[in-house]
């Protein structure tokens, strides 16, 4: 669980990257505040599905808007279409949601250190200019629903939590002083947005069913 933990800033420091970078360093916080505060949550409310499943379509519209330079409109949206269906089967398939985020969270960390090493002597700091709306959305949206989704899950310790937070945030900080990291994060923004969904996803399951009973 202390691996799920870890990736959920950076989850969270993918989507808002991909819409510009501005509200980086305010998503990450959020992130590693919110999974201590959060962790005594019990179960979902009807009420957290709007918050729940427009998490899971900035991240998504994160990783088309990365793409889409690249890869065109129709390639990208393969590509998200692809992230939806892996997605699903994750949130499906008993506890994939839990164990997939480990070796996401270790090649995600190699490669912070890789970029530590290589880019060491150019660091550079994200643009403080006035962010878009759908930019202030995912900083604020996306960690409040990831954290939310996680304690509805499994009932973790606020102490692990943090430790688990810390972990992420370390590795977040390699992406946020080193700027021309963030084509290098998205490499690996598709895997994050998979894993980060897929919990949301299997929240939203969890309360529908639980309404339904």
């Amino acid at each position: 669980m202390i691996f799920i933990c870890a990736l959920l800033p950076i989850c969270n420091l993918a989507a808002v990257l991909a819409y510009g970078g501005s509200c980086a360093a305010l998503s990450v916080i959020l992130s590693f505040l919110l999974l201590p505060l959060l962790a005594r949550l019990k179960s979902g409310s009807a009420l957290l599905l709007p918050l729940l499943a427009f998490s899971v379509a900035l991240r998504l519209c994160a990783v088309f808007a990365e793409s889409l330079s690249a890869l065109g409109w129709v390639r990208s949206l393969a590509v998200v279409l692809a992230c939806v269906a892996a997605a699903a089967f994750a949130a499906y398939n008993g506890d994939s949601v839990f164990h997939t985020p480990t070796p996401i969270f270790f090649i995600t960390a190699l490669l912070a250190l890789y970029i530590s090493i290589v880019a060491a002597d150019s660091t550079e700091f994200y643009s403080l200019s006035r962010p878009s709306a759908v930019e202030t959305a995912s900083s604020i949206v996306c960690p409040l629903s990831s954290c939310i989704a996680f304690s509805g899950l499994t009932q973790y310790p606020p102490q692990k939590r943090i430790k688990g937070g810390l972990c992420g945030v370390l590795v977040c900080a390699v992406f946020l002083l080193f700027k021309s990291a963030s084509a290098e994060l998205g490499f690996i923004s598709v895997p994050l947005a998979i894993s980060a969904s897929a919990q949301e996803i299997k929240a939203i399951v969890g309360i529908i069913v639980k309404a339904r009973e």
